[in-house]
């Protein structure tokens, strides 16, 4: 340091000159010149002291400050924290904290912070937006120190409005480009920011932004891992429908070939013994019980087909999908409630017996919703293939669900027949009507 290595040379002198013991008038002057110039060492030496020490104690309240910002990852506490320490690094009376909108040159305040730590209203924040432009374009801290005498600023509206005084303008630097900026202003007296600390300000501006985009980007896994796990317990409760519903269906169907299947089965054992005791007594009585045995096979016949159908139509074995579902608008045209339009390509892509049944299903079970509850004078079923999807729309200009009313269980059934094989359904409703859309993969045969 210059100003030891002096003190430490006129030391040197006046202890020659003391050990020389003159008293002549020219030793008493240099002794003098001595004495001053120690002093002046001094008052250099502690003004550097000082200097040092607020530059140390401006080091320390930036780690501090660094690890308390970088102590939290919910965003809004962040943003606050960073606004809050300008506030205490500098003299300022608020902080606004501005970052730039995701893909877009707009700012958005995102904090704004008075001396005493308190939230700002935004209709009381008023800035400069030329010092804010300067920034964002230079990258570089800025400090106008006397707003109010600057020839340029003081013709600004915000300048005269605010009463600004001191301003201060931060960059929030990223890899290379400027996220935002923090700016803080003094409107009751000016020469409040010191360009000394320019270089503190400027690293804490850089710390500043790695912290809000750690927090931001926590923020976001956060509300991905949130919708994850949401998405995955919708999937494992529609599955358990799934299941559940399958289930159901096993029991209805053991239900009834336990109930009725067999029972008559047994029943035509026992009449066919009494048939063949018949043959040899009373031919007429046999022919009476040959008759009433096949119309109990005819009955026993249909009640399979039943079964079958409810495991897959028959129409689509018959048919195939595109048929299956013309036969069936076709039909319910007759009826004449509602005009049923259909359009499919003349030829499917292969599908799957699974994509089949649903697409057949859903479209049964909305069209029948439509002729039982919709009122609609028209309505559109319409299938097209797009790339590995095949695609279902039914749509009717009929009342809708109505206000406060909810899908019922078929609807949900629609939607859980789409999610078992990996596709969507969505359903729109209004009082101009209801739309089904579902997408399914076209899962191959």
């Amino acid at each position: 340091m210059p100003a030891l290595e002096d003190m430490a040379t006129h030391l040197v002198e006046m202890e020659t000159l003391i050990r020389q013991e003159t008293h002549a008038p020219e030793a008493r002057q240099r002794a003098d010149r001595l004495l001053r110039l120690l002093q002046i060492d001094l008052d250099t030496i502690q003004l550097t002291m000082q200097q040092f020490t607020c530059v140390h104690e401006q080091m320390q309240a930036l780690g501090h400050i660094s690890a308390l910002i970088n102590s939290s990852l919910e965003v809004d506490r962040v943003l606050e924290e960073v606004a809050d320490a300008v506030n205490r690094l500098t003299q300022a009376k608020r902080t606004y904290l501005l970052l730039r909108d995701h893909g877009a040159e707009t700012l958005t305040i995102r904090a704004a912070r008075d001396a005493d730590g308190n939230n700002l209203s935004r209709k009381d924040v008023v800035f400069s937006r030329t010092v804010v432009d300067k920034v964002l374009a230079s990258g570089q801290t800025t400090i106008e120190a006397d707003a109010g005498s600057d020839g340029f600023l003081r013709q600004q509206t915000s300048i005269v409005m605010g009463k600004l005084q001191s301003i201060l303008c931060i960059p929030l630097t990223l890899r290379g480009g400027v996220i935002g900026v923090l700016y803080a202003d003094n409107y009751e007296q000016s020469h409040v920011f010191n360009e000394s600390l320019l270089p503190l300000l400027t690293a804490f501006g850089n710390q500043a932004a790695i912290a809000i985009e750690n927090a931001m980007l926590f923020q976001q896994v956060s509300a991905e891992r949130d919708n994850a796990i949401q998405l995955t317990m919708e999937l494992q409760q529609s599955r358990g429908r799934i299941v559940t519903a399958r289930e159901e269906e096993r029991r209805l169907l053991g239900g009834n070939l336990h109930d009725q299947l067999g029972p008559t089965l047994d029943s035509l054992v026992f009449k066919i013994d009494k048939t063949r005791e018949c043959l040899l007594t009373d031919v007429i009585e046999a022919d009476a019980e040959l008759k009433a045995l096949q119309d109990q096979i005819h009955t026993i016949s249909g009640g399979v087909r039943d079964l079958a159908h409810n495991l897959r139509p028959a129409a689509l074995e018959r048919l195939g999908l595109r048929r299956a579902l013309q036969e069936h608008v076709t039909g319910l045209n007759r009826a004449g409630l509602t005009e049923i339009v259909f359009q499919a390509p003349n030829e499917l892509p292969p599908l799957s017996a699974a994509v089949e049944t649903a697409v057949y299903r859903i479209t049964m079970e909305a069209l029948t919703n439509v002729m039982r509850h919709a009122k609609a004078n028209h309505c559109q079923v319409k299938v097209k293939k797009a790339t590995a999807q095949l695609h279902l729309e039914i749509r009717d200009d009929g009342c809708g669900f109505g206000k406060g009313k909810h899908p019922g269980i078929g609807l949900h059934s629609m939607q859980e027949r789409a999610t078992e094989l990996g596709g969507e359904c969505q359903i729109t409703s209004s009082k101009q009507g209801t739309q089904i859309a579902v997408t399914l993969p076209l899962l191959r045969k």
